[in-house]
């Protein structure tokens, strides 16, 4: 009886501290792969001075977010891959799904992040253009951007998109309608004054 226990416990060992090592020495590497990406990122942002073009926040710089970004993605897909080691199938599915979200959402913030910088940085040249009315295009451009970065960046996520829809249908007819109107109060005088020579011919 104790022998069969024994020898049960040793076919365990065998079929299990193998995969349990293997695991170890994936999630050991991982990090270590996690870290120097996360510095090469930092030095190599550093140097391009992207901080100053995109803001994040006053205490949290774009490089900051890049590198912890970097370091997180890499360091999940390490410790997804020594979990599928494990041959433990729904722990498996389980952390791949939570893997494939945190992935996805820091693309979403990324994608947030990117446009709202892009729609900041073309909110300011049209301002600094002196344009005829060049506050109102420029808010209406900068709103315009940020519903459409919203947009992608739910739809990367995986999120809903139904309401951005309708928001983003609601201005664009807005805008249209503005401009309609617009135009037909600037044109009303010139048609007026075209069917006056019509009628007179």
């Amino acid at each position: 009886m104790l022998e069969s226990i024994l020898a049960s416990l040793q076919q365990l060992y065998a079929d299990v501290l193998p995969s349990v090592i293997i695991s170890i020495l994936l999630v050991i590497f991982g990090w270590i792969i996690a870290r120097i990406l996360k510095g090469l990122t930092e030095k190599s942002l550093t140097k391009l001075k992207i901080d100053e073009h995109i803001k994040v926040g006053k205490r949290i710089g774009f490089t900051e977010v890049a590198s912890i970004s970097i370091y997180w993605i890499v360091f999940l897909i390490f410790l997804n891959a020594a979990i599928d080691n494990l041959n433990i199938i729904a722990l498996s599915e389980y952390f791949r799904m939570l893997t494939d979200f945190i992935i996805k959402l820091i693309a979403g913030i990324f994608i947030i992040i990117i446009g709202y910088a892009v729609s900041s940085f073309v909110q300011k040249r049209i301002i600094q253009s002196k344009v005829e009315q060049a506050e109102i295009i420029s808010q209406i451009v900068f709103i315009f951007s940020i519903i459409i970065t919203f947009e992608m960046a739910l739809k990367v996520i995986g999120l809903p998109t139904q309401l951005l829809d309708a928001i983003l249908i609601v201005v664009v007819a807005s805008i249209g309608l503005g401009i309609a109107i617009a135009l037909g109060l600037g044109l009303k005088d010139f048609v007026a004054s075209l069917a006056k020579k019509y009628f007179k011919e």
